[in-house]
């Protein structure tokens, strides 16, 4: 198959497997289960079954040095502690449209700062679909009467924030250990960051004093946290790293804007809200960026 095809289909499934969190994580806190007790949780089992599979499959993968450690536990800060936390809060304060239009952002930031850390350099077409990502995400923030929505909740804004850093970071380093090589690999990254996500989820869920949520967790509320931690977050993410050996980090992260769709169909059906028109036009928007950078870069690598 075609490398580029390949990348892009992997980060398309990927979007696909993400879009599982959305309605979630609106059910988990309609349960009235606190939403840091899903993201310990989450960390906790996505760390169980990393180390599993690493000890197993690659065992030479755990073998870090402390300065790649030190590395790893101050950047666990921001991902995937802060994309989690920020990405399931602005979702629980938002309209799950708007949480997730807002978190396409990444894609513009993941184009603007590849060249700086990856060594890559986006095409105009990159940039392109950057553009309609923002006008997906001005379309988002819109009322039904196409007026700035001014009673949107800023906390889910600034939550969406922490989370955009905390993606793009994770997104552009991991491809930067494919594009430079040396140091952890994609995978020790992702088991490490998990690992030090537990100690930073503990010290936030210390400071809120909310351990006495997990007593609300029930069979129920643990099916929706370890479906999508499963499949969401250890086999998208399998499928996200497998995507940044073959396309830029800017088309991998454009090629996921997809869990946009898939979010809030299956958020509509799991909750009955149905997306206003605004947010189904970002949506478009979103779905029009996607169509823009996989053309382009399956032609242009016909062409080449």
């Amino acid at each position: 198959m075609n490398k580029t095809l390949k990348g892009i289909l992997l980060s398309g499934m990927t979007g696909l497997l993400w879009g599982l969190t959305t309605p979630a994580t609106k059910l988990i806190g309609g349960a009235g289960v606190s939403i840091t007790s899903a993201v310990f949780a989450r960390m906790v089992m996505v760390s169980v079954i990393l180390y599993a599979w690493l000890h197993v499959r690659h065992p030479d993968q755990l073998k870090i040095s402390g300065r790649d450690f030190r590395k790893i536990f101050w950047f666990s800060l921001f991902g995937p502690t802060g994309l989690y936390l920020g990405f399931m809060l602005s979702v629980e304060y938002l309209d799950a449209a708007t949480a997730l239009v807002l978190h396409y952002t990444y894609p513009i930031i993941t184009a603007l700062c590849s060249s700086m850390v990856t060594g890559e350099r986006p095409t105009r077409w990159d940039y392109l679909g950057a553009c309609f990502v923002a006008v997906g995400v001005a379309c988002s923030v819109m009322t039904p009467q196409w007026t700035i929505n001014t009673h949107i909740d800023m906390r889910g804004i600034l939550w969406g924030i922490v989370a955009v850093t905390g993606i793009v970071g994770q997104t552009l380093l991991v491809r930067a250990s494919n594009t430079k090589g040396g140091g952890v690999t994609g995978w020790a990254f992702f088991f490490y960051s998990h690992l030090c996500g537990i100690f930073w989820t503990s010290l936030y869920i210390t400071a809120a004093g909310e351990w006495h949520e997990f007593q609300k967790i029930t069979p129920y509320v643990a099916l929706l946290i370890f479906v999508p931690a499963f499949l969401g977050c250890f086999v998208g993410y399998s499928l996200y790293f497998k995507s940044l050996e073959c396309v830029p980090a800017s088309v991998s992260s454009l090629m996921a804007s997809v869990e946009i769709l898939s979010a809030v169909g299956l958020t509509a059906a799991a909750t009955g809200v149905m997306p206003t028109l605004p947010e189904i036009v970002g949506c478009a928007f979103i779905f029009a960026a996607i169509a823009i950078v996989s053309l382009k870069r399956l032609g242009g690598n016909a062409e080449s």
